[in-house]
């Protein structure tokens, strides 16, 4: 079921987004690359975005990550779950009414929707 859910935000992202790759940050390194190499066609903000994002979302989460896993797993899962449950709601109620047509510079909503998907 995760892997499902993984798969449809990382398409939806993908497709709506400008190639962003939210919950797998390992297809975001080759994009950057790309750009970096002068790829045509290719944003660097929506990549670096998300990858910034994911890695603060690690440095911040695992504080009390350590704290909760240390004490009891139950609470430890159902304090991740419900945080990965409310970034993913609230990138949905952004995402209402965005415009998602490919090949269409992003607004800045876009990138609202960008970083809860990539911290969670």
């Amino acid at each position: 079921m995760v892997t499902a859910v993984t798969g449809i935000v990382d398409t939806m992202a993908f497709l709506g987004l400008g190639q962003v790759l939210t919950p797998f940050m390992t297809g975001n390194l080759p994009f950057l690359g790309f750009v970096l190499a002068g790829g045509e066609g290719l944003e660097l903000l929506g990549p670096a975005t998300a990858l910034a994002v994911s890695v603060t979302g690690v440095v911040v989460g695992s504080r009390p990550g350590a704290a909760l896993a240390v004490e009891r797993h139950r609470r430890w899962l159902l304090t991740s779950a419900s945080v990965a449950a409310a970034l993913l709601v609230d990138a949905a109620l952004t995402a209402i009414g965005l415009d998602i047509g490919t090949g269409r510079e992003p607004e800045p909503r876009h990138y609202l929707v960008i970083a809860p998907t990539a911290v969670r």
